[in-house]
């Protein structure tokens, strides 16, 4: 296995631990850890170091000529697995609303059901500029999520005052994937029509 699929496998490793961080299981010591900042700062860390691994995994690949039909699979769910399951792990903590997973879960399926019946015409459907804006978007939204709290606690200020930039970042993250996912329905709607 070549570096940048280690890195893939690394990034769907590290939800793991950020899903551990994040959310409080059971009481006692554990329970109270993840609501400290100490714990909210190791899984910015870590959430931070598994979007670095997607901004290397491809990167290394393309210099190095080491794509690979496993990596083309993996890199792309690994994706949607750090950025779905983060923001799962906050509707669980109430701080976003499940209206919001659901349209970018219902967005990513219909991308993939669209790449799907491109690859059985013979045809690569590659990321668009509105699906780059969207992802980058949606890991700049979750890093600002995850440092809410902390923003909070070290600048000081009201965290209903933190939490309305977050609420922005959100609306612009759906925006940008209701317009990603229409943006790839329109360019390749004839597939539709022909599958």
């Amino acid at each position: 296995m070549n570096l940048p699929n280690k890195l893939t496998i690394f990034r769907i490793i590290l939800l793991v631990p950020l899903v551990f961080l994040l959310l409080p299981i059971g009481d006692g010591a554990w329970a109270d850890f993840v609501t400290s900042p100490a714990a909210r700062i190791c899984a910015l860390v870590t959430f931070i170091l598994a979007a670095l691994t997607d901004f290397l995994d491809g990167r290394i690949a393309r210099k190095y000529n080491l794509i690979t039909d496993f990596g083309k699979l993996m890199d792309s769910l690994a994706d949607k697995l750090l950025v779905l399951g983060t923001f799962m792990v906050f509707i669980q903590l109430g701080r976003v609303h499940a209206f919001l997973v659901i349209i970018i879960l219902a967005r990513e399926l219909l991308v993939t059901g669209i790449r799907q019946v491109g690859v059985s015409q013979g045809l690569v459907i590659p990321a668009g500029p509105f699906g780059k804006w969207k992802a980058a978007c949606q890991m700049v939204t979750l890093v600002y999520l995850l440092a809410e709290p902390l923003l909070a606690g070290f600048l000081g200020g009201d965290l209903t005052t933190w939490q309305l930039w977050g609420n922005i970042l959100l609306g612009l993250s759906l925006v940008l994937t209701v317009a990603s996912g229409l943006d790839y329905f329109i360019k390749y709607r004839g597939l539709m029509k022909s599958a």
